[in-house]
């Protein structure tokens, strides 16, 4: 609970994948895990396919080893973004590697907002894909349209 007895909310969205972890179910008893500097305002999410066989956190990646730490280990983590290559000068990015030294076993890849933001190709989303697949991370891969697009039909 948050002070003045409100209830206090969840920020790190969980998706479910398929075919991971069979058995596992959602908790509802999740303690909040995100400090109040973090996006206080959202709500714990899960979403799920018909099989609802596992479940992947993916927090920004500076809270990764966080979500981590306080999450039940049947709980992946994912980080939200990683680069094509293994290393190198590219400032701001992340590599397999590192998501994986940050105790993360997923990536998200081809977000709408990766696209439609910051111009990623499908191209360059597959380049990301092959890489994190070959690199040992497990990949939640993105693919639809923007909402307008979704609307019109």
């Amino acid at each position: 609970m948050a002070e003045g007895g409100e209830k206090e909310e969840f920020c790190f969205t969980a998706l479910y994948i398929s075919g991971q972890w069979p058995g596992l179910c959602a908790r509802t008893d999740l303690q909040p895990v995100c400090p109040s500097a973090m996006a206080p305002s959202r709500k714990f999410f899960v979403g799920g396919n018909w099989k609802m066989n596992g479940v992947v956190c993916a927090p920004p990646t500076a809270y990764i080893d966080f979500a981590r730490q306080k999450l039940d280990p049947k709980i992946a983590v994912a980080a939200q973004n990683c680069y094509k290559v293994t290393n190198g000068a590219f400032t701001g990015e992340i590599s397999p590697g590192m998501i994986k030294d940050l105790g993360a076993a997923w990536v998200v890849l081809g977000h709408s907002e990766r696209r439609h933001v910051f111009g990623e190709s499908d191209e360059l989303i597959g380049q990301k894909v092959a890489h994190a697949l070959s690199e040992g991370l497990g990949v939640i891969a993105c693919i639809g349209e923007k909402l307008d697009e979704r609307e019109a039909g």
